[in-house]
């Protein structure tokens, strides 16, 4: 992802699909249903 992508808020809920699709790929059986960002730091 880029940075500046990461600023608008589809951006970031994009990126929780993304992490959820592949937590629960890894996962194999486990149901992730939401992720949560308690703290966003774009460098």
């Amino acid at each position: 992802q880029k940075k500046e992508d990461l600023v608008e808020l589809k951006a970031r809920a994009r990126l929780k699909d993304e992490i959820k699709t592949v937590i629960n790929e890894i996962l194999k059986g486990e149901d992730v249903r939401r992720v949560y960002f308690t703290q966003f730091l774009i460098q």
